[in-house]
């Protein structure tokens, strides 16, 4: 499927909006506002934030990806690789792709309102951050997928199906 195509059906998803993207949002600005005032607000706890609340967009994608690679049919990957060139590792590149361009946003998201809410500068520190994070955004995807197929294989598949 074209990486395009899979970005544009990903932000059609009212679930990935609310819970990916404004769910973060809203758990930063929590923070920033309690930290405030109770009177420990200190730039060193909005990295901690943003890296919290990014983590929190980023692990809810990657369960999206292992809630679709349940819900898929079972033998799907099996007919694609049967019908088609497209095959697994094609489809796990594409969703790779299309995990970083999300997590990005993820985080640019929440940095943008980090400079908006609280007395942070931009430094290299948010670009590691985010290279970082999105490293970890890519590991949990493929776990979540490996997850997905596993279960979708296993014995717990009659149990969940």
């Amino acid at each position: 499927m074209n990486i395009y195509l899979m970005i544009k059906n990903t932000f059609r998803n009212k679930r990935f909006i609310f819970f990916t993207i404004l769910t973060p949002v809203f758990w930063y600005i929590a923070l920033v506002m309690m930290g405030k005032t109770s009177g420990f607000y200190k730039t060193k706890y909005a990295y901690i934030w943003f890296t919290v609340s990014c983590l929190i967009g980023i692990a809810g994608n990657s369960l999206v990806l292992f809630a679709k690679s349940i819900n898929s049919m079972k033998n799907f990957y099996e007919l694609q690789i049967a019908t088609s060139k497209y095959t697994i590792l094609k489809w796990l590149y594409d969703e790779i792709i299309v995990q970083l361009v999300l997590n990005t946003i993820i985080c640019l998201v929440i940095l943008i309102v980090t400079f908006l809410i609280g007395h942070v500068e931009f430094s290299l520190k948010f670009v590691l951050l985010i290279i970082i994070l999105n490293i970890l955004g890519c590991y949990l995807s493929l776990f979540g997928f490996t997850l997905g197929q596993f279960l979708m294989q296993g014995p717990l598949m009659n149990l969940v199906f």
